[in-house]
């Protein structure tokens, strides 16, 4: 019995790792083997990895209680009512806009040229909802946004390589003459480039 908090740190230990891939294989997930490049693949890494790290998270709580230890500090939620709510309440939004759909099905899975549906929702609330548990933890944060970074740089220059006509792994839509680069939409990796910004620019 001694060994097994041992083994509920080991799991916790894990789970973080799998949350850093997470971070960082989401964006760069793509695939020429399909006709969905981008959201399929993104889809499927988050789905899987999203439910590995919820699944290892709850493992580790588990552990911990069954056996009467209390969960370590750093491993506490952290309600910040300014953005919790919100999400909470995004999360209901979109639950009552599938019940009264006129097509549940896809309002709920989504398709397969955007796989963006209830159940996506669901697994991002989750994800997040058991990040809580390490957002106490600064090394953790600061790993993370470095994570961030990182990956948002790889996007950014790949972005640069298709805007120079050097794009070797033939993602650009001939359609679209702006550089969708690992993302796969224009519109949606400004968005993630624009949403790592603010992180660098206060780092800097």
């Amino acid at each position: 019995m001694k060994s097994l908090p041992g083994k509920s740190k080991n799991i916790f230990r894990v789970a973080k790792y799998s949350f850093y891939l997470l971070i960082i294989s989401v964006p760069l997930a793509i695939t020429t083997i399909t006709h969905n490049q981008s959201d399929l693949p993104k889809s499927a890494v988050l789905i899987l990895l999203g439910s590995l790290f919820c699944i290892l998270v709850m493992a580790g709580l588990f552990l911990d209680n069954i056996f009467g230890r209390n969960i370590k500090k750093e491993f506490e939620i952290k309600v910040v009512p300014l953005i919790d709510l919100p999400v909470a309440l995004f999360l209901i939004v979109a639950l009552l806009s599938t019940v009264f759909s006129i097509n549940q099905y896809v309002s709920f899975y989504g398709e397969y040229n955007r796989q963006i549906g209830f159940i996506t929702y669901t697994y991002l609330f989750l994800i997040y909802f058991f990040y809580l548990f390490f957002f106490k933890s600064e090394d953790i944060t600061g790993k993370i946004t470095l994570f961030m970074e990182l990956t948002a740089a790889a996007v950014a220059i790949y972005a640069i390589m298709q805007q120079l006509g050097l794009d070797f792994l033939n993602l650009q839509p001939s359609a679209d003459t702006r550089p969708v680069s690992t993302i796969g939409n224009a519109v949606f990796a400004g968005g993630f480039l624009a949403i790592v910004l603010p992180i660098s620019a206060y780092n800097v």
